[in-house]
């Protein structure tokens, strides 16, 4: 990333113009990209979705000088190209930083880990069997182990990896909302 280039409107209003010369439809076709590109994070797992949609966008209004003369094809496919990136980047970030304050570990005591504990046990009882099944099954081993118990999940529900991904978030968000109102 070019952390010595400002976004300030000259770098905006080019990216608007790279995205069509009408400026109504490159004003739709940015909303649609950063929709698009929350949809894609939020489906991923990632609680931040929006952040990292406007950091994607960041990312390549910065490179709009080079892109004008250097890309050829769909605008669109470029800004999916660095929210990838972007994903990746942000899943090697420790985990912590996403979850609500007060869920951090770095700020548990033994008693707070122990409640924390014990509401997730009664947040998991409280989902219906079968969700309880899949996102303890979703989270079940390591590496190795933890693709192959996945990809057994996807066969026998008969399921693409992204809607099992979908689900297992959709899982987590009740979960995350159990557990904050256990928590108080």
């Amino acid at each position: 990333m070019d952390k010595g280039v400002e976004i300030n409107q000259s770098n905006f209003s080019k990216m608007l113009e790279w995205l069509d010369d009408d400026l109504e439809k490159a004003g739709q076709a940015y909303e649609s990209i950063r929709i698009r590109l929350t949809k894609i994070f939020y489906a991923r797992g990632c609680h931040t979705a929006e952040e990292l949609a406007d950091e994607t966008i960041d990312r390549v209004t910065k490179k709009m000088d080079k892109l004008i003369h250097t890309y050829k094809g769909n605008p669109k496919l470029y800004f999916y190209g660095v929210a990838k990136n972007v994903f990746l980047e942000h899943t090697r970030k420790p985990v912590e930083k996403e979850l609500p304050f007060h869920l951090k570990k770095e700020i548990l005591d033994q008693d707070e880990l122990e409640q924390r504990d014990e509401c997730l046990t009664k947040c998991l009882k409280k989902l219906p069997k079968d969700e309880n099944d899949l996102i303890i099954n979703y989270y079940k081993g390591e590496k190795r182990k933890k693709i192959e118990n996945r990809q057994k999940i996807m066969e026998d529900l008969d399921l693409t990896p992204q809607n099992l991904r979908i689900r297992a978030y959709r899982i987590r968000t009740k979960l995350q909302k159990c557990l904050i109102k256990c928590l108080g």
